[in-house]
């Protein structure tokens, strides 16, 4: 386990010309089931050699509930601006 902690910890180039983004939706279980995305990133170094970044997952936002949409009648106006 010291071996993994220190390759996540090692420290990056601060060049890479080539890189590679993913993303995966994955169901995990923390209390409730939530699709959280999870990362990875793999980088070209300038030498050619490839450097994987560990995959990390973000925290999961709940979602914003907003008031409701109202459906207006055929005409597409709203009642209130109807002309009389």
């Amino acid at each position: 386990m010291d071996a993994m902690a220190d390759w996540q910890n090692r420290p990056l180039d601060s060049v890479y010309p080539v890189l590679f983004l993913d993303c995966v939706n994955v169901k995990i279980r923390d209390g409730n089931v939530a699709s959280r995305p999870i990362d990875m990133t793999m980088g070209v170094t300038v030498d050619g050699n490839r450097d994987i970044r560990p995959p990390s997952t973000a925290p999961v936002r709940p979602r914003a509930r907003g008031p409701p949409v109202r459906r207006y009648p055929r005409g597409g106006q709203s009642p209130l601006h109807r002309r009389t």
